[in-house]
């Protein structure tokens, strides 16, 4: 980004790196912290669904309200407010010791998730008139460990017998294109 660019594509390139730093973190808050607290905590099968039901449940109500406070207040604040909430809610799994305060966890890291990620969307969806591309780089950085990896698949290889790649996959794509690198492609053949 040159240092010309408009406060409004600073704007999108800051809210693309916080989904980028925030969709790997929320994905274990929503599903992998309830379930290592429901083992840290003994819960049975059933109660440990329960939390990552109330987590879900709790986003899916509170998301139109999220909705209408993101209309009607400063989107980033509301997005720092869902983001504290969250960490809020991280705190009290790590407090709990039975199942009614890891369900008041589940509750508010689904809520603070539902701020969370409307605001984010929402401060995207702004530059929708000026970039019709935008959402598409917004699931972009919402995928697992966006922000870890390249636009070239790793595991190239030159030939579907190794590596194990089909003619259709992305890898078989990308060596079309010619984007593996010569080294990846000797370290594939020799071994």
């Amino acid at each position: 980004m040159t240092a010309t660019a408009s406060p409004a594509l600073r704007r999108e390139r800051r809210t693309l790196d916080s989904a980028i730093l925030t969709s790997g973190t929320e994905q274990v808050v929503d599903f992998v912290l309830p379930l290592f607290a429901g083992a840290v905590l003994g819960l049975s099968a059933w109660e440990t669904g329960l939390l990552i039901a109330a987590s879900d449940l709790m986003a899916f109500l509170i998301r139109p309200m999220a909705g209408v406070v993101v209309d009607r207040a400063d989107r980033a604040v509301v997005a720092a407010l869902g983001a504290g909430a969250l960490a809020v809610g991280c705190g009290l799994y790590a407090l709990a010791t039975g199942l009614p305060l890891a369900l008041i966890a589940a509750a508010v890291t689904g809520g603070a998730g539902a701020f969370l990620w409307v605001a984010i969307r929402a401060i995207i969806g702004e530059r929708l008139h000026a970039d019709s591309s935008v959402f598409a780089k917004l699931v972009e950085a919402e995928r697992p460990a966006a922000g870890l990896s390249s636009s070239r698949p790793s595991s190239c290889s030159p030939s579907p017998g190794i590596g194990g790649c089909s003619s259709a996959s992305p890898c078989a794509a990308s060596l079309r294109q010619g984007s593996c690198s010569a080294s990846r492609r000797q370290e594939d053949l020799s071994s």
